[in-house]
């Protein structure tokens, strides 16, 4: 089984437990990864892209004359789909962008032998064992 290739016997402790149902598709619950894992970076990226936004829209706000000018056109666009595009794109692509390999994982498809039913059984009679030792 090529998942359970991909596992190693767990360290001591794991920083994660990740289950999940196997019937959902694997969009929401990859997405649930992504956003639990980025979250907060992409709160400051949103944050950042605002006011570097803003802050363009008021040094852009009078033309040469002193005048007021169009600075404020499509100023919507702009506070609310820049923030929300470094958003996305953060928690999107956040495993590309911020990889920390030393995170331990449980993820029960990987660490349960999928084909074999011995390893089968002994992977899920241990998982009590992988969560006692999860912090999350």
């Amino acid at each position: 089984d090529a998942h359970f290739a991909m596992s190693h016997p767990a360290p001591v402790s794991i920083d994660l437990f990740v289950s999940h149902c196997w019937e959902s598709a694997a969009w929401p619950k990859a997405f649930a990864l992504a956003f639990f894992h980025h979250h907060r970076r992409a709160v400051l990226a949103a944050n950042v892209t605002f006011v570097l936004a803003f802050a363009s829209a008021l040094a852009g706000r009078t033309d040469k004359s002193g005048e007021a000018g169009q600075g404020w056109s499509g100023l919507g666009v702009v506070l609310l789909g820049g923030p929300l595009l470094a958003y996305l794109s953060v928690v999107l692509l956040g495993a590309h962008l911020f990889s920390d390999l030393s995170r331990q994982l449980f993820v029960d498809k990987a660490c349960v032998h999928q084909t074999d039913p011995y390893l089968y059984r002994k992977g899920v009679d241990s998982i009590k064992d992988v969560l006692r030792s999860s912090s999350a």
